[in-house]
């Protein structure tokens, strides 16, 4: 993704190139570009820079391919191929005057952004592994795209039309805000409550922990219990000599139990984002080497491998699972395994 941004802001400076003759920002984007890739990446090299920044390149294996995005496009992607479309039918109406349409620079790279935006939501709905409501940027480029060239003649500075503009957004948004406004003013929704209640009575109400390190954060009662469980235990009194593996998001969880976190692991166990087969393969050896006392391994069954299975596997073979709780996550489909040396 960050290439595909590189690359995207490079080709405007090239058009602007085009248009005002000045070679000047080029030079200073791509100088900056690369001083910026000294600075930051030299330092890093002795620490096999190259092993992280090349991921989908040897030695690591791509979970990209072409047909995750021929999927997303054509399987899915309705508002994109719709905002697509009319791109297509108002640009061929401009372009029944070529030369006039290429005259206005403003014309032209406003067209060439929002077909840049919508490209990259594209591309983000396949490469982020959580893309739900982070691409939602594309409508407001669509929309402004069709207010500009199409003449309305509406005039949107007038006091009295704005505010009506402004609130037909606001309807048509209406779920995303509607959610949360839900959720202060406790108003139930009809038929799915049954179901919500149902996940309720799995982890029960969201409380505050009671916790230092988790301050006024509020999780599932299930969740508070698991957590206090564990402090209850002889874990919870053994301090700095405890180890601890805690593959989970409950990460104070350090604090509470006074160990000291390992610092020789990637910070994060998010596979293919965080950590890699070679992380991986080193994690599970050091389970098989019987070196942690404690571990938590959190498991996200409606996202695929999102911690690493392999582990999981590993640490079912090798340890006693002692405890099952579920997971800080609205889901409700999560839960946090923990693991003790048999």
């Amino acid at each position: 993704m960050a290439d595909w941004r590189s690359f995207f802001c490079l080709a405007l400076i090239i058009l602007n190139f085009l248009y005002e003759r000045k070679i000047v920002p080029i030079l200073i984007y791509t100088g900056a570009t690369f001083l910026t890739g000294f600075i930051v990446i030299k330092p890093f090299l002795k620490y096999g820079f190259g092993y992280w920044f090349n991921y989908g390149q040897p030695p690591h294996q791509s979970r990209l391919k072409a047909i995750n995005f021929l999927n997303s496009f054509l399987g899915e992607s309705h508002w994109e191929k719709f905002y697509i479309v009319v791109f297509i039918i108002i640009i061929l109406y401009k372009l029944k005057d070529v030369a006039a349409f290429l005259k206005d620079k403003k014309a032209v790279f406003f067209t060439l952004i929002t077909i840049g935006i919508i490209a990259e939501t594209l591309i983000t709905k396949v490469t982020s592994r959580l893309p739900s409501d982070t691409t939602t940027y594309f409508h407001a480029f669509a929309f402004a795209f069709f207010l500009t060239n199409i003449n309305l003649n509406i005039a949107f500075e007038k006091v009295t039309v704005l505010p009506i503009f402004i609130l037909c957004l606001f309807l048509w948004w209406s779920a995303m805000f509607w959610k949360y406004a839900g959720r202060m003013l406790k108003i139930s929704d009809g038929p799915a409550v049954g179901v919500k209640e149902q996940k309720k009575a799995d982890s029960g109400p969201w409380v505050v922990t009671g916790l230092k390190s988790f301050g006024k954060v509020s999780m599932p009662e299930k969740t508070v219990e698991g957590l206090h469980k564990i402090l209850k235990t002889d874990f919870g009194k053994k301090g700095q000599d405890l180890k601890v593996l805690n593959m989970s998001e409950l990460t104070p969880l350090s604090y509470e139990l006074k160990y000291t976190p390992v610092t020789d692991l990637p910070l994060w166990y998010h596979l293919n984002i965080g950590m890699f087969d070679k992380q991986v393969n080193e994690v599970n050896q050091r389970i098989l080497n019987n070196e942690f006392d404690l571990i938590l391994f959190e498991e996200v069954p409606s996202l695929d491998n999102f911690y690493p299975e392999k582990t999981r596997d590993v640490l079912r073979s090798k340890y006693k699972l002692i405890d099952t709780f579920p997971s800080p996550r609205k889901e409700g489909d999560s839960f946090i395994e923990v693991y003790q040396k048999n």
